[in-house]
């Protein structure tokens, strides 16, 4: 869908594409992006899974702001080298204080 190709884009590009998820049920979450494929039409055997940077973190948390610390130490990086979108206020707030 046209909501993914923000994703297509940055792989193309070969940008390290890390996700940051809240669940209660993290492994639902690591099934679903298993089965999607991130380019129906052109590449349907390329899965959103396929394009996600390891430092990706979905786990049960109130907040992200856990979540991006862990991502930050797995990719040894500073938060200003990392660039967050997020629907939640919260989170992108947490995340401007923290330097992304």
């Amino acid at each position: 869908s046209s909501d993914l190709a923000i994703f297509r884009v940055l792989h193309d590009a070969r940008i390290p594409i890390v996700l940051c998820s809240c669940s209660r049920v993290p492994a639902w979450c690591v099934h679903l992006l298993a089965s999607c494929p991130l380019d129906p039409q052109g590449r349907p055997d390329l899965k959103i899974c396929d394009v996600v940077h390891a430092a990706s973190v979905i786990e049960p948390a109130s907040k992200k702001k856990r979540h991006f610390a862990k991502i930050q130490s797995a990719l040894d990086a500073r938060f200003s080298q990392l660039l967050l979108f997020d629907s939640g206020k919260e989170s992108c707030v947490d995340g401007r204080r923290l330097g992304l």
